[in-house]
């Protein structure tokens, strides 16, 4: 065990990441931590190591994007107070959190998600 709770020989921060791929050659674009573990930060660890509980729920293809958000409930409100009206799916619970979906003027699929605590 790490200092701070963590089996630090099996697992080593970033827990999980969000990843950009050139989608024509395999390549990774970028990567960063996709949110925090708050066991690890309530055990006095480092923050940005990546959220356990975004290892579900959650896949990104070719076919459309998808994006996180704090506050699904405001932004689906935000967007709509804006104009946006091409919704597939108001946001709906589900065991890992809340998601929505809509189209943006091209046609292209969006989908936006918030994780439950982990």
């Amino acid at each position: 065990m790490s200092d701070y709770g963590v089996l630090a020989s099996w697992t080593k921060p970033p827990y999980t990441t969000l990843t950009a791929y050139d989608l024509n050659t395999g390549e990774i674009k970028w990567q960063v931590p996709n949110g925090d573990h708050p066991p690890t930060i309530q055990s006095g660890g480092p923050t940005n190591t990546g959220g356990v509980g975004a290892r579900h729920g959650i896949v990104v293809t070719k076919s459309g994007l998808v994006f996180h958000t704090d506050d699904i409930q405001a932004l689906y409100e935000t967007l709509q107070e804006r104009g946006v009206t091409d919704f597939t799916q108001e946001p709906i619970d589900h065991f890992y959190g809340t998601d929505m979906g809509l189209r943006d003027p091209f046609g292209n699929h969006i989908r936006i998600a918030q994780l439950k605590a982990a």
